[in-house]
């Protein structure tokens, strides 16, 4: 009598990394962690890295989500699954076009707890991305402390507000006025963007910046980046170290937009203009 085979995996995997898997549609989905034995009771997977995988689409997906006027629900089992990841790599992905594909469909809520302990995170080489994160998504990614964002030739955007876009007739934010804040994140790396034009319409606080490399970002106009007053005057954040230039684009600094005119005057001090190639890693 044959018995039914089935795969046996640890538990308890703390780091995963899958390379040169062709023809995954998408990676983390509640397959995945069924096998990983990880879906119940909380999660012990802290660290995901994917590379060189062709064929790739998304990084996670929610095949439970059917109706589309209908929000996912909570107890979807990538909730737990993803609860403690800390840290998110994603490195030569040909096909990739989106990290979430549930935040593609209008009206649809991600699992509460999903990448809410995600604190750095690094896409590189992903040619087909146009936009990185949506408003929705950004906001469980409220303990992110490091951004590093690469070598993706067609991204055109890193925030884009989809919560606009599923607004009715009758409700008409504007997007332009809308914010979100990272209070953690502490260093922000943009490196060889050669299309990205808007980092976000709206504005974005972020408290804690220390670090901040731009370059090879000749299209990028504005840096939606606001800083409140003391005293009635313009500060920046206390923790801020400096921010990374390269010499041959001191034109295309002083050229930027800024939410605030004087936030320039402010930030200059800070400001580090090199003739070197300026390398940062991701890892915290």
């Amino acid at each position: 009598m044959e018995t039914e085979s089935k795969i046996m995996l640890p538990e308890d995997i703390q780091e995963l990394e899958l390379k040169d898997c062709h023809g995954l549609g998408s990676c983390l989905t509640e397959d995945v962690f069924l096998l990983l034995n990880i879906q119940r009771g909380g999660s012990s997977l802290t660290r995901c890295v994917v590379k060189d995988c062709e064929g790739m689409k998304c990084i996670l997906k929610s095949s439970s989500f059917k109706n589309e006027r209908r929000p996912l629900v909570r107890n979807n089992s990538l909730c737990p699954a993803l609860q403690n990841l800390e840290l998110l790599e994603l490195i030569k992905l040909p096909s990739l076009v989106e990290l979430c594909e549930w935040e593609s469909i209008c009206g649809a809520t991600l699992p509460c707890g999903t990448l809410s302990c995600l604190k750095s995170f690094c896409i590189h080489s992903c040619p087909s991305m146009t936009k990185l994160f949506t408003l929705r998504l950004l906001q469980h990614l409220q303990n992110l402390e490091v951004i590093n964002i690469s070598s993706c030739y067609q991204l055109e955007e890193i925030v884009v507000d989809d919560q606009e876009e599923c607004t009715t007739s009758t409700s008409t934010p504007s997007s332009s006025n809308s914010s979100s804040i990272l209070p953690k994140l502490r260093k922000l790396s943009l490196d060889d963007l050669p299309k990205l034009s808007n980092f976000y319409e709206g504005t974005i606080f972020c408290d804690s910046i220390e670090r901040v490399v731009i370059r090879y970002c000749p299209n990028l106009k504005r840096l939606p980046f606001f800083f409140p007053t003391v005293a009635g005057q313009l500060s920046p954040p206390p923790t801020l170290k400096v921010i990374e230039i390269l010499e041959l684009e001191r034109e295309w600094w002083e050229s930027l937009e800024w939410v605030d005119a004087g936030m320039q005057v402010v930030l200059q001090p800070f400001v580090r203009f090199h003739n070197r190639i300026i390398i940062v890693t991701p890892r915290i």
